[in-house]
This record gives C-alpha cells, structure tokens and sequence, in this order.
C-alpha cells in the first residue's frame, strides 16, 4: 500500500509541474503574441508615405511651371529674331532695288516660311489709309503667326516717310507683339495721326 500511494503522489505531482508549465507556456504566448502584434503596428506607422517621399517644402508644380514658361520665351525669341532680321533685310534689299522683297525667299536669309512654331510671310502695302498717302506710300509688313496656341505672334513693319515733308525720305522700322498669346493673322497697322502704330491687340516692342 505504501508503495501505491507513494506512486500516486509522484503522479500526481508530477501531474501539477506539467499543468503549471502549460499555463505559464501559454501566458508567455499570449505575451508574445500581443508584443509583436504592437511591434508591427509600430513599424506600419514609420513607414514613409508616398508623399514623404520628397521633402515638404519641394514644390515640382512650381518648378514645372518655370521650365514651362521658360521654353514658351525660348520658342517667342526665335519668332521677334527673325522678325527683326527680316526688317533689317528689307531695308538693305530697298537701298539695292528701290523696291521691297515680295517673299521670304527674295531676302536671302537662311529662313523658311514655316518653322516648327511660326508660319512667316510678307505682305506689301502701296498705301496705306492716313491724312497724306505721299509719306506712306511705300510699306512692306512681316507677320510671325505662332502655331501653338500657349505663343504670342509678332509682325514688323518697314516703311518710308518724310517726316520733314520734304522730298527727303527715311525708313521707319517697328516690331509689335501680341498682347496675348494667339494663333490668329494680325490686322494691319494703323495711324493714329502722327505716326504709323500697332494693330490693336499688339504692342510695340525693342528688336535690336
């Protein structure tokens, strides 16, 4: 009997120690599990956002916005050069030939009547309306018209005038560009009574 009963105290004790460590197995699991738990939680809220991606104070609209602005002067420069180079040309191709170049190709210049942003011509005035046709008998006018619709357009002028009213004559040059962005052919300069002006809508602007 002895031996029994010593038996059943060992099972039993040992009965307990295996209970006890599977309780505490168990609580250490749930410990285990919630600390993880909040460890991911913690690493999700570190992450970088898409936005953090890129310092706060980087403005890329902003800075798109430039570039953009400065090809559009770019693409307008091109157009006010040739403008003025044609100006120039009708000058010197008058004081050989009495007369204006009807077209582009006339001048002489590397320049096509059509480029990538501008389509360029020239139209010859013999008169235009004024109180005294005799001093501006003699126009010639070059247009720039932009392509594009974001561009300005341009148009030179050349002319003869005797300001004195004498017989003597000398050439007036004027470049005008459009107040806005526009794709649309300039009207013809008007006279304000003194002096040959702008179409409206354009202003007149300095080429050399």
């Amino acid at each position: 009997m002895s031996n029994q009963s010593s038996s059943h105290k060992n099972w039993l004790l040992f009965a307990l120690v295996a209970s006890t460590t599977i309780f505490i197995g168990a609580i250490g699991l749930v410990i285990f599990s919630k600390s993880a738990q909040s460890a991911s939680a913690g690493t999700r809220k570190t992450e970088p956002s898409t936005a953090g991606d890129y310092p706060a104070d980087t403005k890329l609209p902003e800075n798109a916005k430039v570039q953009a602005n400065q090809a559009i002067k770019a693409k307008q420069s091109e157009a006010k050069t040739n403008i003025g180079c044609i100006n120039r040309s009708q000058v010197n191709y008058y004081l050989e030939r009495q007369q204006f170049a009807k077209t582009i190709d006339e001048i002489e210049l590397d320049l096509k009547s059509e480029s990538e942003n501008y389509r360029y011509s020239i139209q010859l005035e013999t008169s235009i309306e004024t109180t005294n046709i005799k001093d501006y008998s003699e126009l010639t006018i070059q247009t720039a018209i932009a392509k594009k619709p974001e561009l300005k357009s341009y148009l030179g002028v050349v002319y003869l005038s005797s300001p004195l009213g004498d017989d003597e004559r000398v050439f007036i040059t004027l470049l005008c560009e459009s107040n806005a962005p526009t794709t649309n052919a300039a009207r013809s300069p008007k006279f304000d009574g003194k002096e040959i002006k702008c179409p409206d809508g354009y202003t007149t602007i300095n080429w050399c």
